[in-house]
């Protein structure tokens, strides 16, 4: 009688194990890199791991009695242990499926399209973007991406008509063969306007149609056929929201009639380089707000009097100074002194109170005149994107949670399909303690955007506070990956060197933690360390760290009862803050 081991020659059971093994672990790399990309919940991963671990005890089972040469029966006994297999496999998925604590699909917190009310979708109007029908498609890409800023804007005067905002609506540049009533429920809109822009030297025809998407009925249609000019494109711009309320049978008021017909400059080189400059700033990444600013700064220049051309290059300081691009203490100030000018020449811009506001919210850190503002920009304009999003960090500034959240779920409203909004709204549930749907709102805007860097970073945070630190450590090597920050590999081994604390001490030493002093103090604070945190505070206070409107964050609870803490609110003239 053969002896154990060379039956198991024989049979092949090591060969059958490591074929086994090799693509189990081929598996799973592809699941982690797929499944980092399209935020898979942890209970697939946890799932997939039981059934390769089934399937390889199944195997052995399958080697055992077919790895030999010659043909071998089904037998009995076989097909009991692999039934008992499966049985503990389904049983074993079953249980460690869910996520532990469970996050659920639909709490309170998560807001998604399908929450709209029949009544919210009935008024809602997505502006989509103009086709670019122009022979020199390239050099007039800027002017159609500015004018549809620009139609979308004066639809949005519209106290009638909720607009999504511009993030949103440009996921539809490239339809792909999606049709318009597929569009209109991803946006959750009732109606949608659509058009082309065709330039052919000074001459440009501008086609619009309103459809009921619901129906599949026009409810109106203009083409502008107009000599190219600054006066052309404000006449065509305004004439489109008039025509567009009365269509719709919404009553304006004088004050939003005024506004939408309000010229903005005579100067066709100041419009153009305003629609340059407004293109590059509606990129939103560091390179084109520079662009941006020196478009605007020539604007300026040609016609001084152009005040959205103002309120532009306020936006763009504003943008360098909240990102760091230029320092907190060079860009606020010129922001402040540019606003200032386009509020002096128009004082009914809503983007310019609400850049303001950010002046006074970011860098001055008076939290009362900031609000005054941000109340403004909204009074003249409930969809100003950037009052709306303030709004939501100045109610959980304040301390007052419950409406940072739902404000936060305005600006999702707002902007339905932006990964950024996302994380503005899973923030408010986060400094809210409200872990869970924090967590799900995140994974969401991952699925909306799978390439935005800071949305697993947030996740991470979340995934922290729950204790749930494997999760956390994976999604820190999502957004270094992501970012290009630094080595996932590197992260791993000192999370399984020093726990999720290694981890954190890791992250604290790569660059993009080392350059913000409120970053080091959140991430001191999380791992302890009292002194280093405040000390790093004290520089974030000098620097004038847009982390100091952050000192709710969970990070800093740690330290929150320290006297010299309470102090520093104290200085920043901050309420106390009852905490959930």
């Amino acid at each position: 009688m053969p002896s154990l081991s060379e039956r198991l020659k024989q049979r092949k059971l090591v060969q059958w194990a490591l074929a086994y093994l090799a693509g189990a672990w081929l598996i799973l790399e592809v699941s982690d890199v797929v499944g980092s990309r399209f935020g898979w919940p942890d209970s697939l991963y946890r799932g997939l791991i039981v059934v390769l671990v089934v399937g390889l005890l199944a195997a052995l089972v399958l080697a055992w009695y077919h790895g030999e040469k010659g043909r071998q029966r089904l037998g009995g006994v076989e097909l009991l242990l692999l039934a008992g297999l499966f049985a503990i496999g389904g049983a074993a998925v079953a249980f460690v499926g869910p996520d532990t604590p469970r996050l659920s699909e639909e709490g309170p917190g998560v807001w998604t399209v399908a929450s709209l009310s029949p009544e919210a979708v009935e008024r809602r109007l997505g502006v989509l973007p103009l086709a670019n029908l122009s022979a020199g498609r390239d050099e007039d890409e800027y002017l159609v991406d500015g004018l549809h800023e620009e139609i979308r804007s004066q639809v949005a005067k519209i106290r009638g008509l909720d607009v999504p905002a511009r993030t949103s609506l440009m996921r539809f540049k490239d339809r792909a063969g999606r049709g318009l009533g597929e569009i209109a429920a991803e946006l959750g809109v009732r109606h949608v306007l659509d058009g082309s822009v065709r330039r052919a030297g000074n001459s440009i025809r501008v086609s619009v149609q309103l459809v009921d998407a619901r129906s599949r009925t026009e409810r109106w249609s203009q083409a502008y056929d107009r000599e190219f000019g600054a006066a052309a494109l404000f006449e065509i711009q305004s004439d489109i929201a008039l025509q567009i309320a009365r269509a719709l049978e919404v009553e304006l008021t004088l004050a939003e009639r005024t506004s939408i017909e309000r010229p903005g400059t005579d100067s066709d080189e100041a419009y153009q380089l305003y629609l340059r400059g407004l293109s590059e700033w509606l990129k939103e990444q560091s390179p084109h707000f520079e662009n941006a600013n020196a478009l605007f700064q020539e604007a300026v220049r040609v016609d001084p009097g152009f005040a959205k051309a103002w309120s532009g290059l306020g936006g763009t300081y504003v943008g360098m100074g909240n990102y760091w691009v230029m320092r907190p203490e060079d860009a606020f100030p010129r922001a402040r002194e540019a606003i200032l000018k386009a509020i002096e020449l128009d004082g009914e811009l809503a983007h310019a109170h609400a850049m303001l506001a950010w002046v006074h919210y970011s860098f001055e850190h008076d939290w009362p005149e900031a609000g005054r503002l941000m109340n403004r920009a909204l009074e003249l304009n409930p969809g100003e994107a950037e009052a709306n999003e303030l709004h939501a960090y100045w109610l959980q500034t304040m301390g007052r949670f419950d409406e940072a959240v739902l404000a936060g779920q305005k600006v999702l409203e707002l902007d339905p399909l932006s990964g950024p909004m996302y994380r503005v709204t899973g923030r408010m549930l986060y400094f809210a303690r409200r872990y869970e749907e924090a967590i799900e709102t995140f994974r969401r805007g991952r699925t909306v955007d799978p390439t935005d860097v800071a949305l697993p970073q947030y996740l991470a945070f979340a995934y922290t506070k729950l204790g749930l630190h494997a999760e956390a450590v994976r999604e820190m090597q999502v957004a270094l990956r992501l970012g290009d920050l630094g080595d996932p590999e590197a992260l791993a081994e000192a999370y399984q060197a020093g726990g999720i604390e290694g981890a954190w001490s890791w992250w604290l030493n790569t660059d993009v933690a080392q350059g913000r002093a409120g970053t080091r103090a959140a991430l001191h604070a999380q791992l302890g360390h009292t002194e280093e945190a405040l000390e790093a505070l004290e520089l974030a206070y000098e620097a004038r760290d847009s982390w100091l409107f952050q000192l709710n964050d969970p990070f800093f609870d740690s330290i929150r009862d320290d006297p010299r803490f309470a102090a520093l609110r104290r200085r920043l003239n901050l309420p106390e803050s009852q905490l959930p």
